[in-house]
């Protein structure tokens, strides 16, 4: 069976997927996010910070509200409703902002926060592994 790979975005240990971002594809996203934000809105690193900050604690406190137990499609269609945005972009905003603070090194990657991977090989067996990220390049493993 082939091995499938997937990435957790923890805020506050809070996880949410609905969708499939890839890692890759959101640092990509994050650092071209922060680039838009010096060069075309003038906001400074500190400020795109705050900014993350306040949009993650919104969703992270709606998904709380909305599911206190278990996060499922029902969960996702009523924080879609609440925030009045699409699941699609509030998951893209969540997992964007959580690798945008982990390259300007406002968010520890930890038990907590940041990007948790797993993979499966066929069935249940699922082998943990983990990925960190120093600002500059990521180191994996397997726990």
């Amino acid at each position: 069976m082939a091995t499938q790979h997937f990435e957790l975005y923890f805020y506050k240990g809070t996880s949410w997927s609905p969708l499939y971002i890839s890692q890759a594809d959101c640092m990509i996203a994050g650092r071209e996010q922060i680039a838009a934000g010096l060069r075309l809105s003038g906001m400074s690193i500190e400020e795109q910070a705050k900014l993350y900050f306040q949009q993650l604690d919104t969703i992270e406190q709606c998904l709380c509200d909305c599911a206190p137990v278990v996060m499922n499609r029902k969960t996702s269609r009523r924080v879609s409703a609440k925030l009045n945005m699409s699941i699609e972009k509030i998951y893209t905003m969540w997992a964007v902002n959580i690798c945008s603070l982990l390259i300007m090194k406002k968010l520890n990657d930890d038990d907590k926060n940041g990007l948790q991977c797993f993979q499966t090989s066929g069935g249940s067996n699922i082998k943990k592994t983990f990925s960190k990220f120093d600002g500059e390049k990521w180191t994996y493993g397997t726990l």
